[in-house]
């Protein structure tokens, strides 16, 4: 694996790990990062995961939000 690919999933992970209480739209923007860094690595079940995770915060269910983001951040870390 690549040194640049490493670096992005570092990113990635720092990025979703960096997620906490505040504004919404902050939160969501750290996601569409994360997605959009995903779908550049051909990582699409990282990215499914990563959009059913802003799909149930939009819904407003924190718990599943948390879960889904701690188990790509959990995959990614496989990945570096």
């Amino acid at each position: 694996m690549g040194t640049d690919r490493r670096a992005r999933i570092r990113g990635v992970i720092g990025g979703l790990n960096a997620i906490g209480p505040g504004e919404l739209g902050g939160i969501v923007a750290k996601l569409k990062i994360a997605e959009e860094t995903l779908a550049e690595l051909g990582e699409q079940e990282l990215l499914r995961t990563i959009e059913e995770a802003r799909s149930v915060l939009a819904l407003g269910d924190l718990a599943n939000y948390r879960r889904l983001v701690s188990q790509a951040v959990a995959r990614l870390g496989h990945l570096r």
